[in-house]
């Protein structure tokens, strides 16, 4: 092999170390465990009806997407828009699924929800976690929707 074809080759190996990324770590056993009972307080804080609990679960820049209106932001407005949800008379999650790496996870599940004077719900919810500074799993961004059908009352079907 000529000189001169072993300087282009060694030179790719080295971009090649160089360039490579770490590999954050999958989520261990006792962080899936810390989630999950992130997500079982949340849903017994919310039968217990103690909101400030529940909204202590977010992070301050948490971001909240609920259907059908405005991006909530921030723990503080958080919690001004869980209070001024109806009463909740039952809430139960099932078909959680956890996956993430490093310092952030994200959830998917299944809630059925009964709000005073409304029929039942069931609908899903996409979490995004993230590990604090202290070490604790706290929820950045949530989105949930209904399975419901939209309400079409009132509207003309389209043609």
């Amino acid at each position: 092999m000529k000189k001169g074809c072993l300087l282009p080759l060694s030179v790719l190996a080295l971009v090649g170390v160089g360039s490579s990324r770490t590999v954050a770590s999958e989520l261990t056993t006792k962080d899936k465990a810390a989630i999950r009972k992130l997500l079982d307080d949340g849903v017994g804080y919310l039968r217990a009806a103690n909101l400030t609990a529940y909204a202590a679960l977010y992070a301050e820049d948490a971001v909240l997407q609920p259907p059908d209106a405005p991006s909530v932001r921030g723990r503080s407005a958080i919690h001004a828009w869980i209070q001024a949800f109806p009463a909740i008379e039952s809430v139960t999650i099932s078909d959680v699924q956890l996956s993430g790496e490093g310092n952030f996870a994200f959830s998917t599940l299944a809630f059925a929800l009964k709000l005073k004077g409304a029929p039942p719900e069931i609908g899903k919810e996409l979490l995004v976690l993230r590990r604090s500074s202290a070490g604790t799993w706290e929820l950045v961004a949530a989105s949930f929707s209904s399975d419901s059908p939209p309400q079409t009352q009132g509207v003309a079907p389209s043609k």
